[in-house]
Order: structure tokens, then C-alpha cells, then sequence
């Protein structure tokens, strides 16, 4: 019995806590809403952009934050140090805080100076999800340093077509939604709020119009939509319709005549309504209204906001004239009560988020070594790591990899050129062995490069993303004669023509890209200093689907790591 009461007390613990912090929350939300005007609740739902160098934005803004409350800016500069400045300055004008916005992944925007990590579809082939982890809370860490609290980010982007997308994770769904799931809630916990963006329309059906507002039927692919279904369970913050070129379908002809919406503007405008119906997602639906504009010139300013606002967004993206759609929005909301009631929802829920952002008490914020707080060492540790887990062995004939014997043997390292990477991986390749180094380019005999090669040579050809056809044609020459009688290692750093003919080749490890990390780690890789544990994110062909990868294991060899490695 003793036992039962117990354990009903810790039950009710956490339950009680839970309520007492919602109870909170909401006293705040209630009480910063009461406090405005049914103008300020408008301006709530404006998250506009400041241009990066430009000062007449900065002033533009600031009026905009002191005479419309707007709710959010989104940031996209390169000046880490000004940026924090601004947000200092507008957060202080504003009486109600801020959403700080900014794209994420690789990095922090395009700040300059801060650490950019692997993009998502290198992330895609890393097998131990505790590094993305560590990755979504060393970015809310130093989105929170600069005072962002709004991420826009490629999460639940399944890869669908022959065209690569650097920005999805796979062209697998279940593996878009295992490392977008794991993303999200690092950086949730960590309180920085997630958008997702582009969510896929594959086609819609207007099934009637009322007043000028279609009813919308969304046609989605089960398999693309299912990441987005996860997040969405997981409690996505907020999310992005993207504006898409689809076919457009209607119930019956009369409803074609009347209809004067483009397919990009209706998935811009009226997606969101629909996911929130038929997909029970609770979170905020934003609306970009660029792109709503561009579709059509018969807009005046403040009616695509005005639009947007209609058609159910929560928050209106990207406007360049607030004051005119405040004015347009609060006449609708005047015409028809029902709107009063929407505008009060949708400000309800960005309050709700300013709160889980930490907004309710301002963070302070500092530029005082704002550089070194936002590339700390252990940054600098978990790319390097991210990079040298995401290495993958893709073909393996012979077992060549990892090079164990080396004695005795001459080694040659193939360049399509001279530049900084290409050297840099032929001295990583040195550290281990003499090297002979030859630049293969249009001018370049193949006979000559193949009488130089001894019987026991072993051929490491590197190819890098810029690597010209010419170039890539030369080596082909290279190195078909000698697949049969040579080991040949083919060092790829992200030249996806190259990996449309990896089914020709015997030996072949790709890093996704070149950067200082994966040239040190493809050498080490090679001759096994470091294990490679990566798989392919996607599928180079019809052999060599999404999943492939060999594991090949560290033969005691000395690595060369970063000094923030040793601790």
C-alpha cells in the first residue's frame, strides 16, 4: 500500500509542476493582451525582413516596431557584431518582445566569421543521431547568443527527384523524419522555436468559392508528406507553404471562370488551412507574401496581407508596407466579428511561442567576444566530427581500403588542378607516405601519366564539386586501364556528375564536399587512421541505392586532429 502511495505522489509531482507552469505562461499571454489595442494585436502578425547594409531599412523597422508592434524580424546579414547591436536596439523600442528570426543550417544565416557545419544531405549520412544532437544545441546555443529565437529551417525535406537538393537529409522519408525529429527537439529544449519550411504540394482541387475565398482540397505524396506528419506530432513550432507550380484542378467548370488565383499563390495562401484541418497541426502557419505578390500585379499595397490574413496565416512574412495591411486587415475585422475572433487566436499563439521562446524576461545580451562565444572550441570539435563521421566508403572491391600494407610501394595522388584543397590533400596523403603528385588537366597526355606508374603503384585520384568534364574525361582515360591491374582509390569531394558513374568504378569514398576537415579525414580514412562509418544519404544509381556504405575500420595509424580536440 506504502508502495502505491508513493508512487502516486511522484505521478502527481510532475503533473502539478506542468500545471503551475502553464498557468504562468497563459497569465502572461492574457495579460499582454489585454494590455493592446486591436492595431497592435494586428501588428503582431507581421515578421518582416532587415536588409542586410541597407541603414534606411534599419530606420524603416524601427518605426515599424514603435508605431505597429510588429511581432517579428527576420535577419540575414553578415556582421555578426551589428547584428547583435540591432537586436539590442529594436528589442529595447519594442513593448511587446520580439521574434528574432534567421535561417539555419548549415550555420547561423550568413554571418560571417561563425562556424558553418555540414549541410543536411551530409548530415544525411551520419549513423549516430547523438551528433545531430549535439549540433541542434550548439546552434540554439549560439542562436540564443545572438539573441535569435526563431530558426527557419530545411527540416522534413524528403529529396524526390534526380535533382539535388543539399537541403534535405535523404530521399528517404523515415530517415528525413528520424534527423529532423532529433534536430527539432534539441533545439526546442534548448528554447529556440523551429520553423519548418517548404512544406510539398503536389497538386489541389477548388472545390468551391465563396466571396472570392476558395474551399481547397490538397493532394500530398504519402511518403514526402510523412516527415512533416512527425514533426507536427512532435510539435513543430511553426510552418512554411511553400509557393509551389502544381496543377490546379476544379470541381466544376464554373468555378475555373471565377477563380483568379495562380497555383503558386494558392499554395502560398491557403495550404496552411488545410494542414491545420486534415493534418491536426496546432502550431503557427506563415505565409510568405513575396511570393504572393509576384504572382499577380493587380495587387495594392496591404492586400496581399490582407489576403493572407483572410485565408487563416497566423503570421504574414516578408511584408514591405505593414501600415497599409493593418489598415486593410482591421476594416475586414470591422466588417465581420468572426476575424476579431481569428486575430485574437493567431495572437494568442504568437505570444504562447514568445513565452517558450524566453521572451517574457528579455536575455541579455552582449557583443563582448561575441566571436570567440559563437565559435567556442567544442564547436570547432563537433564539425570536425560531423565531417569525419559522414565519410562514406561507397565501393570497396578488393578490400584495398584501409591501405595496411604500404611498404615497398609507390603512391600517386591524381589533381585535377593546384588549388588550396587539392594541395591540401595530397600533403594530408604525405603525412603517411611519399607521394608522387601529378596535375591531370586538358592538356594532359594519358600515355605519359600511365608510363609513370610503377606495376605496384597504387592511384589516388581526387575529384572535387568544381572539377571540370574535361578534366573528369581525362582521368576516365586514366584510369580505365588500369581498374584491372592497379589499386585505384577515387577520392570524391561532391561531384555528383561523378557519382551518376560510380558503377564503373572498383574503389570509391566520397566526403560530400571539400572543405579543410574531410581532405584531412578522407587521407586518414584511407589509410586508416580514422574508421568510415557513413552511408549515402541518397541513391547514385540503381546498384547503389539510399543506405549503401561499407564500414572500414582504424588500423592504429597516427591521426592528425585539431588542437580543441585534445581538451
Amino acid at each position: 500500500m506504502m508502495k502505491k502511495i508513493i508512487a502516486a505522489v511522484f505521478l502527481f509531482i510532475p503533473l502539478t509542476i506542468t500545471a503551475q507552469v502553464n498557468t504562468v505562461r497563459m497569465d502572461w499571454v492574457d495579460s499582454v493582451m489585454n494590455t493592446m489595442s486591436i492595431n497592435e494585436k494586428i501588428g503582431q502578425l507581421f515578421f518582416v525582413e532587415l536588409r542586410s547594409g541597407d541603414p534606411s531599412s534599419v530606420d524603416e523597422i524601427e518605426d515599424w516596431v514603435k508605431s505597429h508592434q510588429i511581432g517579428g524580424i527576420f535577419f540575414n546579414g553578415k556582421d555578426a557584431v551589428e547584428q547583435l547591436k540591432l537586436t539590442r536596439q529594436l528589442q529595447r523600442r519594442a513593448a511587446v518582445p520580439l521574434l528574432i528570426g534567421m535561417n539555419m543550417l548549415p550555420g547561423l544565416g550568413s554571418l560571417d566569421s561563425v562556424m558553418q557545419y555540414p549541410e543536411p544531405i551530409m548530415l544525411g549520412a551520419i549513423q549516430h543521431d547523438s551528433l545531430l544532437a549535439l549540433l541542434g544545441y550548439e546552434l540554439a546555443r549560439a542562436a540564443k547568443t545572438m539573441g535569435v529565437n526563431t530558426a527557419l529551417m530545411p527540416l522534413g525535406e524528403t529529396m524526390m527527384s534526380d535533382k539535388l537538393n543539399t537541403a534535405s537529409f535523404s530521399d528517404r522519408p523515415e530517415v528525413v523524419s528520424k534527423k529532423s525529429a532529433v534536430i527539432l527537439n534539441a533545439m526546442q529544449q534548448e528554447g529556440v522555436l523551429i520553423f519548418a519550411k517548404n512544406f510539398p504540394v503536389r497538386g489541389l482541387t477548388v472545390t468551391d468559392l465563396q466571396k472570392g475565398m476558395p474551399a481547397i482540397q490538397v493532394t500530398l505524396d504519402s511518403a514526402e508528406s510523412k516527415p512533416y506528419q512527425q514533426l507536427f506530432d512532435d510539435g513543430l513550432n511553426g510552418l512554411i507553404a511553400s509557393a509551389t507550380d502544381f496543377p490546379v484542378f476544379y470541381s466544376n467548370a464554373s468555378l475555373t471562370k471565377k477563380s483568379t488565383f495562380s497555383p503558386n499563390s494558392l499554395s502560398a495562401l491557403f495550404t496552411g488551412q488545410w494542414v491545420k484541418q486534415k493534418m491536426n497541426y496546432n502550431g503557427l502557419i506563415a505565409t510568405d507574401i513575396r511570393s504572393i505578390e509576384k504572382q499577380t500585379k493587380k495587387y495594392r499595397e496591404g492586400d496581399a496581407e490582407a489576403l493572407a490574413f483572410q485565408a487563416g496565416n497566423d503570421l504574414l512574412m516578408f511584408s514591405e508596407d505593414p501600415g497599409a495591411a493593418i489598415k486593410k486587415i482591421k476594416k475586414l475585422i470591422r466588417n465581420n466579428n468572426l476575424y476579431e475572433q481569428q486575430l485574437n487566436n493567431s495572437v494568442k499563439k504568437i505570444l504562447e511561442a514568445k513565452y517558450d521562446a524566453g521572451q517574457q524576461a528579455q536575455p541579455y545580451l552582449t557583443t563582448d567576444n561575441l566571436l570567440a562565444k559563437l565559435n567556442p572550441p567544442t564547436a570547432k570539435v563537433l564539425n570536425q566530427q560531423l565531417e569525419q563521421s559522414a565519410i562514406t566508403v561507397i565501393k570497396n572491391a578488393g578490400q584495398p581500403l584501409p591501405l595496411s600494407s604500404i611498404d615497398n610501394k609507390q603512391f600517386v595522388c591524381l589533381l585535377p588542378d593546384s588549388s588550396i584543397l587539392a594541395n591540401s590533400f595530397y600533403n594530408a596523403l604525405t603525412n603517411y607516405v611519399a607521394v608522387k603528385k601529378i596535375i591531370v588537366h586538358h592538356q594532359t597526355d594519358p600515355v605519359d601519366v600511365l608510363n609513370e606508374l610503377a606495376d605496384d603503384a597504387v592511384v589516388v585520384m581526387a575529384v572535387f564539386a568544381s572539377t571540370a568534364a574535361q578534366s573528369r574525361h581525362e582521368f576516365q582515360q586514366i584510369i580505365q586501364p588500369l581498374q584491372g591491374s592497379h589499386q585505384v582509390i577515387i577520392a570524391d569531394f561532391g561531384n555528383n556528375d561523378l557519382w551518376k558513374k560510380a558503377d564503373n568504378l572498383n574503389t570509391i569514398i566520397t566526403a560530400y564536399k571539400a572543405s579543410p576537415g574531410t581532405v584531412q579525414a578522407m587521407a586518414e580514412i584511407i589509410f586508416g587512421a580514422l574508421p568510415a562509418q557513413g552511408r549515402l544519404p541518397i541513391a547514385f544509381s540503381q546498384s547503389m541505392p539510399s543506405g549503401t556504405g561499407l564500414t572500414t575500420p582504424a588500423i592504429g595509424r597516427l591521426r592528425y586532429a585539431i588542437p580543441e580536440s585534445a581538451g
